[in-house]
């Protein structure tokens, strides 16, 4: 099957089915016929020097390589230096790229397309997800005007994987549900190893969702995890494992999430360069293991470490340092003070405003609404003021939850029409969600939480009548 594809395509492969030159190279060697067509070696030697450059010196590199090669040659380069360097570049660098880009002699369309997909990809890092998305969707047309090879479907899968952690960022699950799909079957049809990310990706989705159990399976699925295996993607596994571990936290499956966090803990031994924040989940993950079994001394130790390690790292991984206080926050609620859980949350609410952690404001949040279903709420001021930055959240999940906890709030204390106003925006919520996922939250949150909170406040009105007519009889 393999001999029957182009040449360009089959060296292509031996990027996409790989990422990295030693799979590359083993790829080109069971392909005699490849490598009487290209020089593999020299091509794989010069990636491997790129790959040390900086952005400056690759795109002189770059430049006077480019006329002297054939295009696949070209984008093969680029490629990989882009691979190698996605979590480093910034969009200045994208745009030196970009210009080198287009110097190129020839038709540099598709490899054009490759570095607006990474611009867009960085733009939703830096929070502008709106922008991304716009951006990402434009690319999408123009990728349908280009010659249809191999290298296109990738970068098409590609900006349909990006374009879905767009979407999710923007709180649009739906959306990003339909585009993490498609990047998937692109990727599984062609046997790119993007599958594995874009795997993970559905995983994370599915747990922002709420859909904890289906995550669960998504991140154990054995056919992804073979995959990085003979792959040697040893990173993406950690992170397989450790994700399981999150879901299985989150259902209270405590023996399961200490087994995924053991399977990570083996694999992290005989891992070069693992990703510097695995260590630091790795300790968070394994202190709410602990609370979970009600070790609480040793949880809380595990919980500091990770928040130290976090910290510690240069530079600073905000996202895990506040993945940590917030775990450390729910001793305040486990001790029912919640005057101490308010305030932890608001200063917590701050840092992340500060850093961009936006998921974290938004599970903060949700957070501050539960106080209100608490048995001592915070008064109706502070109501008002969250109902002012309940918008914030952008997960439309998590979004439901904290309405949730306030509808409830409302059916105990306040009058229909603001109970009314919850329930509306509750269900504005409908089109950004699956449908499944729809149903069983609005089950959780709108109906029994109803029945709930009318029980409460019958029960409260029957105790003040007997508090007035016992009252009255003794003024009597």
């Amino acid at each position: 099957m393999n001999q029957e594809r182009l040449p360009e395509d089959r060296l292509f492969l031996t990027y996409a089915r790989t990422f990295s030159r030693e799979g590359a190279q083993r790829a080109a060697d069971g392909d005699p016929t490849l490598q009487e067509r290209y020089d593999i070696a020299s091509i794989l030697s010069e990636v491997a020097e790129m790959q040390e450059l900086p952005v400056s010196d690759f795109v002189t590199r770059y430049g006077q390589i480019a006329p002297t090669v054939p295009a696949e040659v070209r984008s093969y380069l680029l490629l990989f230096y882009l691979h190698h360097q996605q979590t480093l570049v910034n969009l200045s660098d994208l745009e030196q790229v970009e210009a080198a880009v287009d110097n190129c002699p020839g038709d540099p369309a598709i490899d054009a397309l490759l570095v607006q997909c990474m611009r867009g990809y960085q733009t939703v890092l830096r929070g502008r997800v709106v922008d991304a998305v716009n951006h990402l969707s434009e690319q999408l047309v123009y990728v349908d005007q280009t010659k249809d090879t191999l290298y296109g479907q990738y970068v098409r899968a590609l900006l349909h994987r990006n374009l879905g952690v767009a979407y999710q960022r923007a709180g649009d699950f739906h959306a990003s549900q339909n585009q993490l799909a498609k990047a998937s079957e692109i990727s599984s049809r062609q046997g790119f190893l993007l599958e594995i990310s874009c795997n993970w990706h559905l995983g994370s989705l599915q747990w922002a969702s709420g859909q904890h159990r289906l995550a669960l399976e998504t991140h154990k699925n054995e056919r992804i995890r073979e995959l990085a295996r003979a792959t040697n993607s040893t990173n993406l596994l950690l992170h397989s494992h450790i994700s399981a571990a999150k879901c299985a936290l989150d259902l209270k499956a405590t023996q399961a999430a200490a087994a995924e966090l053991q399977a990570a803990q083996d694999l992290l031994a005989t891992t070069e360069n693992p990703w510097p924040e695995v260590h630091g989940y790795m300790l968070l993950y394994r202190g709410e293991c602990e609370v979970q079994q009600e070790a609480f001394e040793t949880g809380l130790t595990l919980l500091k470490e990770a928040q130290s390690y976090f910290e510690a790292l240069d530079p600073r991984h905000f996202p895990g340092a506040l993945e940590a206080k917030i775990s450390l926050a729910h001793f305040a609620l486990f001790e029912r003070d919640y005057k101490t859980a308010m305030a932890i949350f608001q200063k917590l609410l701050h840092e992340a405003e500060e850093h961009g952690c936006l998921e974290a404001r938004s599970r903060l949040l949700v957070l501050e609404a539960y106080l209100f279903i608490t048995e001592d709420p915070p008064l109706a001021d502070a109501y008002a003021d969250l109902l002012t930055r309940v918008h914030l959240i952008n997960n439309p999940a998590l979004l439901f939850r904290a309405l949730g906890n306030l509808y409830t709030y409302a059916l105990e204390y306040l009058e229909e029409p603001d109970q009314l106003f919850l329930l509306e925006r509750i269900r504005n919520l409908r089109p950004t969600l699956e449908k499944s996922c729809y149903n069983d939250l609005y089950q959780r949150y709108v109906v029994e939480r109803y029945q709930y909170a009318i029980e409460n406040r019958l029960a409260r009105y029957v105790d003040e009548d007997w508090v007035e007519w016992n009252d009255g009889e003794l003024a009597e």
